[in-house]
């Protein structure tokens, strides 16, 4: 196997939700520096655009429903199922690297994907003036044998190389009705509004196939 084919391995490798899954709700509560609001989620399924994420908490400000909601979206359209459709190139200087083969992308965020194995390891990627990027510390096994992220870190810095943001995720997941959906996500992150943890906890209640 070439190694621009290794980022298309470990992709499907990656769990992802079937084609049927029309989308599900499920009962919320946010956690942010000790304390809560409870609400629901409400996600649409719909094969080949970005899903509809509607989040309701109760007594939150908005940016903090606001947050919640990018944080659902980022965690369902990584299991929506969809198509690796990019074309890399190895960056060959890169290829003993502890966190694996750098391959990179000719598209409009200058993504950069490092692999070991089956294992998509790092994500860059570059938006106006700040470099964001992902690293996937630790995984966990689906029932089908594919692959859950569990633990990662995240930066987000300026284009000279100065860190604005770090971020320390935690994902954990539970089986309704024979599929994997996300039970909740703890952030804690660091930037210049100082040092905040939240947690976001799901109870899927309704799925819709």
């Amino acid at each position: 196997m070439s190694d621009a084919r290794l980022v298309e391995q470990a992709h499907a490798a990656t769990y992802r939700w079937p084609l049927d899954l029309a989308g599900f709700e499920a009962e919320l509560v946010l956690t942010e520096d000790g304390r809560a609001h409870t609400g629901h989620l409400s996600v649409e399924l719909r094969p080949g655009k970005p899903p509809k994420v509607s989040v309701t908490l109760e007594g939150a400000a908005t940016d903090q429903v606001h947050w919640t909601t990018r944080q659902l979206t980022r965690i369902v359209t990584h299991r929506q199922e969809s198509p690796f459709a990019k074309e890399l190139t190895v960056v060959p200087e890169e290829r003993e690297h502890p966190l694996g083969v750098l391959l990179k992308a000719d598209d409009r965020f200058s993504s950069l994907f490092r692999v070991r194995g089956d294992w998509i390891t790092e994500v860059t990627r570059t938006m106006a003036d700040t470099v964001n990027r992902v690293f996937h510390l630790r995984r966990e096994s689906a029932p089908d044998g594919r692959h859950l992220p569990a633990v990662l870190a995240s930066t987000r810095s300026s284009l000279d190389g100065q860190i604005v943001q770090v971020e320390l995720i935690e994902d954990t997941y539970a089986e309704v009705g024979g599929l994997m959906f996300p039970r909740s996500r703890s952030v804690i992150s660091q930037s210049a509004t100082g040092v905040h943890t939240r947690l976001i906890e799901l109870n899927v209640k309704e799925v819709a196939r």
